[in-house]
C-alpha cells in the first residue's frame, strides 16, 4: 500500500512542477511590468526637483516636469506662481499630471494669443509684400507706355537715315528671313495648326516693314516711324 502511495505520488510530481512553474511565470510577468513603470514615473517628493529647467519652487515633479506648487502652478509652462496673471483662472485640477490648483488659460490668452497674434501679422505681411509687388509692376507698365508714346522723339531724321544706311547692305539677309518665315507658316497651315502659324504674324509684319523701309528713296522718308526702335 505504502508503495502504491509513492507510486502515484511520483506520478503526480510533473503536474505539481507544472502548476508551480506557471505560478511563478504568472508573478514575475505582473511585477516586472509595475518595476518598470515605477522606474519610468522617477517621482521627486523633495523640495524642488533635480531637472535644471524646473522650478526651483516645485515640490513635486513628474516626468513631463513640475507637477505641484505651493500655491498656483501654470499650466502652460509649469511654473510656480502665487497669482494668476490674466487671461488665466484659478481652478483645481483634474488632469493626472497636474496636483492641487493650477492657472488655466481662458478667452484668447496663453498659448493661442501667441499663435493668433502671429498668424495676424504673418497676413499683413503678405499683404503689404503683395501691394507692394502690384505697385512696382503698375510703375513698370506705366514707364513702358510712356515710352512707347514718346518713342518717336527719341531719334532724329538724321540718326534714322544713318542707321538705315547701315542696314541697307543686309537686305538680302532680312529677304531671306522673311522668305524662310513664310514657309515656315506655311508648312504650319498645311499641317493644321494654324495657331502656331498666327505667332509668326508679327514676325512677317515687322520684317516686312524693315525691307519696306530699306528699299524706299531717302526722299521719301520725311520722319522715322513710331516703332522703330522696336523694330
Amino acid at each position: 500500500m505504502k508503495s502504491q502511495f509513492y507510486q502515484k505520488n511520483d506520478h503526480n510530481k510533473p503536474q505539481v512542477i507544472g502548476l508551480f512553474l506557471y505560478i511563478t511565470g504568472l508573478l514575475l510577468g505582473y511585477m516586472i511590468p509595475v518595476a518598470s513603470a515605477a522606474q519610468t514615473m522617477n517621482f521627486s517628493y523633495v523640495t524642488g526637483c533635480a531637472e535644471a529647467n524646473v522650478d526651483p519652487a516645485c515640490l513635486k515633479c513628474g516626468i513631463r516636469g513640475c507637477m505641484k506648487c505651493p500655491n498656483l502652478i501654470l499650466v502652460d509652462d509649469r511654473r510656480c506662481v502665487d497669482d494668476c496673471p490674466t487671461g488665466y483662472t484659478e481652478i483645481w485640477s483634474s488632469a493626472p499630471d497636474y496636483m492641487g490648483r493650477i492657472c488655466y488659460p481662458v478667452g484668447l490668452s496663453g498659448s493661442f494669443l501667441t499663435a493668433l497674434v502671429g498668424v495676424t501679422l504673418g497676413a499683413i505681411l503678405c499683404f503689404t509684400m503683395l501691394l507692394v509687388a502690384a505697385s512696382l509692376i503698375r510703375k513698370k507698365h506705366r514707364r513702358r507706355l510712356i515710352r512707347n508714346v514718346l518713342i518717336d522723339d527719341k531719334i532724329t531724321r538724321h540718326d534714322f537715315l544713318r542707321q538705315l544706311s547701315e542696314l541697307r547692305p543686309q537686305s538680302e539677309y532680312f529677304l531671306q528671313m522673311l522668305n524662310d518665315t513664310r514657309r515656315q507658316i506655311r508648312k504650319l497651315h498645311l499641317s493644321g495648326d494654324s495657331e502656331a502659324a498666327s505667332i509668326y504674324n508679327p514676325v512677317i509684319r515687322d520684317l516686312a516693314k524693315i525691307l519696306i523701309l530699306l528699299n524706299k528713296p531717302v526722299e521719301l522718308l520725311h520722319e522715322p516711324p513710331h516703332d522703330w526702335n522696336r523694330l
